[in-house]
């Protein structure tokens, strides 16, 4: 039976009971900051089980895309297991319990997909008897084939450690003798024998952050069954990986690198998983990078590249099976196919990436295990790896594991938290260990920006940090500290006979602590100093940051949902915001974004700030940042019909104030990732007036009233340009043939092997290149060293095509003459070094050294 028959089948079979039937959501938890990725049918009914929501439904089935990267070892050795699989599930939320389920699930696996009972076993926790006599007497089973076991296998969730959770009963298929890996065969020992197809559970608890649990509201059922292993038994495979979800992609993988599937089943079939994973994780907006949810991805891509390269597949082919998990889902998943080229893009892309440093990694790990005495990879080893050249530590563990060799995990991690440690700003206090704050009062500071730009407030500490320069805490302060992307407030502190200028204030356990320079007085206690922050500053900066806000709205209206914000830094006089998106934007997207962006200014719309619960926040669908940390009660900062967000940052009353919006530029700052560049206000009024001066004196220097004409005229140059680069190009070549004639003429013969050489004045490295490769492609077998002398540099390769002699080496010799830089591979290698009084005669006499 087909697998998209039993998604129908499955489907129909629940709504025919009254289910109300759900789409499959992200596998990006919509504002659930304690998962990565979707991991179960229920993530998405988590409110409902909770009773944080209303809703108007008893009973729910989906099919889930779901992600887990627990057994990620296991895939590829197991027949059953996978990262990426899709989850059947059918839900009640305070209507049926444990009969119901438990009979239905029964029916749809016997009565209508005609399982054999013989082959089925199931099993029930050992608290639960009512489960136990249901399967008994209800269902009849015969006890032999109902396994009592406890909390470690039968004692379900919660997903992502909170949530709701309670005991379970499992079913099993018996897939026959020949998947037996132990004796005694059984379900209590794991053996591969017997696959859990159907988890069905039971919530009774909500589970809370510190793991108390309390009675649900809603006390429900939760099912779970693999799509993939019930394929595998209606198809009457032995391997999820033999069925039509997996074969058309393994298939075209052995065919196009002439593969034998037997040799390198493990490889292929962990191949076909993680471009499943990687496929539809991208397709929902995770981008691979070093952090969260991304290096989950990278992880698994990454994995996958070695694999190819273990198999001699050496160059990018990931990207080039997209389309065929495409043509495998796309009937229950059709938004594939408007993803499969941005998703090809991204996995290219990170595949040429990691190919640059596996080959150098691979050899170096094959070099270092040859000296190994005591089994085991040394941290040092195993963090230039990870750090130097890619390897995710998981990834080298899978390779020592099949050289039987051990890692040193323990003293890899003290390396990693160093390194973390050395990368760490210094944000609280400067030069907190030479320093000691006088006291005046043992208290904290509050923070009263949002509602005043001056106050008045007593001083409770300070300190010298170096001449004249102090940290200062107050009991209030209307000074923002920097946090959240957005620099900090500047100002003065004022009082009778002193004045204080404060540069910079920044976040302490204290409160927000104020930095600057006194001017003149003293520090004294129990007196009411003045706080004035800059004004015309505060305003610029909260023009800029609701800024931010508005164009995060309009990159996801105009390039898709899947852009989510990476990083910001607002300032008085520009913003620059980091956000996910695979491609370079063009000059028509940068032109409607601005339009968009700028049409949301021209209405001015309220921005409304208030303070609210977390959970509250949640439930009206604020936008949250993953990696951030929010406390029970948030500031949540609402454009109407715009924007709803976390933040702590100043904005402004209308968006009217922030007059007019420009991007600068746009620019990758990492795979995936995006910067745009941007101004409001009087600073983008200013840049534009300073493209206008250019304009205009352009127009003067070349007579022409008007832009069109200053069009033309430019397109004119750029075409006379054109033709001067082609009739130079010309000349190079015929020049270059000339060139490497005269080369080969002069060439000395070593054993059989030209030997050529020559200096040039004024070549670069490419235009060296060029002769070398007309060298190469006219000999056989030749090496040879080309020099140019290049203003106050000499640069200079040396190449060897089917010769004996090592570029890479002779390079080596060439450095050390000339105090120079530079390596390469065997065949070619370049250096540079500074100017050398060379000619033809030193070459030569150099030769008998460079290729002893």
């Amino acid at each position: 039976m087909k697998s998209q028959l039993l998604r129908e089948k499955f489907i129909k079979f629940f709504k025919d009971r009254e289910h109300m039937v759900f789409s499959s959501s992200s596998l990006i938890p919509e504002q659930d900051p304690t998962l990565l990725f979707t991991v179960a049918g229920m993530v998405q009914f988590k409110p409902m089980f909770a009773g944080l929501v209303d809703f108007d439904f008893k009973r729910a089935t989906s099919i889930q895309k779901c992600l887990r990267v627990v057994d990620l070892e296991e895939v590829g050795n197991s027949p059953f297991h996978d990262t990426f699989f899709e989850m059947l599930g059918n839900f009640s939320f305070n209507d049926y319990f444990q009969n119901e389920s438990i009979k239905w699930a029964w029916e749809f696996l016997t009565g209508e997909l005609k399982i054999d009972k013989k082959m089925l076993y199931v099993t029930v926790h050992k608290d639960d008897k009512n489960a136990y006599n249901i399967w008994k007497d209800t269902i009849h089973l015969n006890p032999e084939r109902i396994i009592i076991m406890d909390d470690k296998t039968n004692f379900w969730g919660p997903a992502g450690g909170t949530g709701a959770c309670g005991p379970s009963t499992e079913i099993f298929y018996d897939f026959g003798e020949e998947l037996e890996d132990r004796k005694p065969c059984n379900i209590q020992n794991e053996c591969k024998r017997y696959v859990e197809i159907w988890n069905i559970v039971f919530p009774q608890f909500n589970q809370d952050l510190n793991g108390n649990r309390t009675p649900l509201k809603n006390k429900g059922v939760d099912t779970g069954m693999g799509l993939e292993r019930l394929a595998a038994l209606m198809q009457n495979k032995k391997s999820i990986f033999h069925t039509d979800l997996f074969m058309p992609i393994i298939d075209e993988l052995s065919f196009k690198y002439n593969l034998d599937y037997d040799k390198y089943k493990k490889e292929t079939n962990s191949i076909a998983d993680h471009i499943r994973a990687l496929t539809f994780a991208i397709s929902d907006g995770v981008i691979p990078e070093n952090e969260g949810r991304g290096y989950v991805v990278r992880r698994i891509l990454r994995r996958g590249v070695r694999f190819g390269f273990k198999i001699g597949i050496e160059k990018p082919f990931l990207y080039d099976l997209v389309h065929k998990v495409v043509d495998i889902m796309k009937d229950a998943y059709p938004y594939l196919i408007q993803t499969s080229d941005k998703v090809r893009s991204i996995i290219k892309s990170e595949e040429e990436r990691f190919l640059k440093t596996i080959g150098i990694g691979m050899k170096l790990y094959d070099d270092y295990k040859t000296r190994i005495k005591d089994g085991m990879i040394d941290k040092e080893t195993l963090f230039l790896l990870y750090d130097t050249y890619g390897f995710p530590f998981d990834l080298i563990q899978q390779m020592a594991s099949e050289d039987g060799l051990n890692v040193d995990k323990e003293g890899f991690e003290q390396l990693l938290e160093s390194a973390r440690q050395r990368s760490r700003k210094e944000t609280i206090f400067i030069d907190s260990e030479k320093k000691e704050f006088t006291v005046f009062e043992d208290d904290v500071s509050t923070f009263v920006g949002y509602d005043k730009v001056e106050n008045e407030s007593y001083i409770l500490r300070f300190r010298e940090i170096e001449d004249s320069i102090f940290e200062v805490l107050l009991k209030e302060t209307p000074f923002y500290a920097e946090s959240g992307g957005q620099v900090a407030d500047t100002g003065v502190i004022e009082g009778e006979g002193f004045l204080f200028e404060v540069l910079n204030c920044v976040k302490s356990p204290m409160g927000n602590l104020l930095i600057g320079k006194k001017i003149y007085g003293d520090f004294k206690k129990d007196v009411l100093y003045k706080q004035k922050i800059d004004l015309r500053r505060r305003k610029l900066v909260q023009r800029n940051h609701t800024a931010t806000h508005i164009l995060h709205s309009a990159l996801k209206k105009i390039l898709g949902e899947h852009v989510r914000q990476e990083g910001s830094f607002v300032s008085f006089d520009r913003f620059r915001f980091d956000f996910l998106h695979y491609k370079q934007l063009s000059t028509e997207e940068i032109e409607f974004i601005e339009n968009a962006v700028n049409e949301i200014i021209n209405e001015n719309i309220p921005v409304y700030k208030e303070f609210m619960p977390y959970e509250k926040a949640m439930k009206e669908n604020v936008v949250a940042l993953f990696n951030e940390k929010y406390g029970r009660i948030v500031r949540v900062v609402s454009i109407p019909g715009v924007s709803k967000e976390l933040c702590g940052g100043t904005h402004v009353e209308k968006t009217g104030e922030i007059g007019i919006f420009k991007i600068l530029k746009e620019e990758s700052v990492a795979t995936g990732i995006r910067r745009v560049e941007c101004q409001t206000s009087i600073y983008a009024l200013k840049s534009l007036n300073e493209k206008v001066d250019v304009i205009e004196n352009l127009m003067l220097e070349y007579k022409v009233k008007n832009l069109d004409e200053l069009e033309r005229k430019f397109a004119k140059i750029v075409e006379m340009n054109s033709t001067l680069k082609k009739e130079n190009e010309k000349y190079i070549k015929e020049r270059i043939e000339q060139i490497t004639e005269e080369i080969i003429g002069k060439g000395k013969l070593i054993n059989d092997q030209l030997f050529v050489y020559n200096l040039f004045y004024g070549y670069s490295v490419d235009n060296l290149k060029r002769i070398m490769d007309n060298i190469k492609s006219r000999e056989k077998k030749v090496f040879g060293v080309l020099f140019s002398k290049d203003n106050d540099k000499l640069n200079y390769i040396v190449f060897s095509n089917n010769t004996e002699f090592d570029a890479k080496k002779i390079i080596e010799k060439i450095n050390s003459e000339f105090n120079g830089k530079g390596g390469g591979r065997k065949d070619f290698s370049s250096g540079t070094s500074v100017m050398k009084n060379i000619d033809e005669n030193f070459i030569l006499s150099l030769k008998d050294r460079l290729v002893e």
